[in-house]
């Protein structure tokens, strides 16, 4: 019996008794003494209870204000924690999908650039002249990073990267996007012209390089994009922790 007396299921109603039983009616005895003695004094002897009342009346109003907007505040910063870390959630998973779509695309376009970069070089060692071979790797590299592009469907991550994490360059990287097909067909219509006109490759050969110069600086361009995406998460990141 005293084991279940004592357990965690009765420790609160022991405790109860006891205060009823040892410190209220200490508390009640003392707030008594307390206004007997204060009545004691010459000063307030002729105050009438109404005017104590109305004292006791406003101070109580203005404890419970206090504690109200008190209250208030810390209830105001709870759901800000919560509303942070509900968007923190939201900010993972998102984060975790796209990454892992701009990853695989990254991979392709380090690829191309590569491949870019071993044709220009290389143009002193082959006559300053690029072959059909080059402009096939070429156009394989683009139409596997297209078809990544458009299965990874960057627009259905616009309102996560708009108007979560404020990233100000989502049209820059549709852009880059959007140029791939038509540097698809560039490349196919020079190609066709290497094939049907060989007395003209010089010509075609200085067309290609332009448009290979060209594609490097969207693809610079690309990662600069891709940087500046990390960053924006980062500081979302940094924010929403830092209101938390």
């Amino acid at each position: 019996m005293i084991k279940k007396f004592l357990s965690q299921n009765s420790k609160y109603l022991v405790i109860d008794f006891l205060l009823w039983l040892v410190v209220y009616p200490f508390v009640i005895a003392f707030a008594v003494a307390c206004v007997a003695f204060i009545f004691s004094f010459s000063v307030f002897r002729d105050a009438k209870i109404t005017d104590w009342i109305s004292a006791s009346c406003t101070i109580g109003i203005l404890i419970g204000t206090w504690k109200a907007a008190a209250y208030a505040k810390k209830a105001a910063h709870q759901a800000q924690v919560q509303n942070n870390n509900v968007i923190i959630s939201k900010i993972d998973d998102m984060q975790s999908e796209l990454i892992r779509d701009i990853d695989n695309i990254t991979d392709s376009v380090e690829d191309l650039n590569s491949i870019c970069e071993s044709i220009i070089d290389n143009l002193p060692f082959h006559f300053n002249t690029i072959n059909f071979g080059d402009i096939d790797e070429i156009r394989r590299t683009i139409k596997i990073l297209k078809n990544q592009s458009d299965e990874i469907n960057i627009y259905k991550y616009r309102l996560f990267l708009i108007k979560i994490i404020k990233f100000e360059r989502f049209n820059e990287l549709t852009g880059f996007f959007n140029k791939i097909q038509s540097y698809q067909d560039k490349f196919k219509e020079i190609d066709i012209a290497l094939m049907n006109n060989k007395d003209t490759r010089e010509h075609l050969t200085e067309n290609a390089k332009d448009l290979i110069l060209e594609l490097r600086k969207d693809i610079s361009l690309y990662f600069s994009i891709k940087s500046k995406l990390s960053e924006s998460i980062n500081n979302k990141y940094t924010e929403l922790n830092g209101c938390s």
